[in-house]
């Protein structure tokens, strides 16, 4: 983790951690759709952020604040399904392509990518 202006966020190398466990999770041909969520949501969901206020915050600006965060919360919700159809087509094709099993592409995946930091 590092922080910036005081707010702790996950370093690349945990985000592809994150990545790569969830391509591993929800991969599972047995998980329901809804299963898979679920085993999104704890792959990743421990990432949160608080934010403390010097000053008073009327009701107004609460509601615009909570109106924010809900907004870029969905986007990156959307853009995480989007990601995610993306991934699994390519897995698939790169698959079909090598004749390697899912979790043989996952594996391979993780493997090239672990003497990588996350920076570049």
């Amino acid at each position: 983790m590092s922080e910036s202006d005081g707010i702790v966020v996950p370093s690349p190398r945990e985000l592809l951690d994150d990545w790569l466990a969830v391509l591993t999770l929800i991969g599972d041909p047995e998980q329901t759709p809804n299963g898979q969520r679920e085993l999104l949501g704890r792959a990743i969901g421990r990432h949160s952020f608080d934010i403390e206020l010097e000053t008073r915050v009327s009701r107004r600006d609460q509601e615009q604040l909570a109106a924010f965060t809900a907004a870029i919360g969905e986007m990156f919700s959307r853009q995480a399904t989007v990601h995610w159809i993306v991934e699994e087509r390519l897995i698939s094709l790169l698959g079909n392509v090598t004749g390697e099993s899912r979790a043989e592409v996952i594996q391979g995946l993780a493997l090239d990518f672990s003497d990588v930091d996350g920076t570049g």
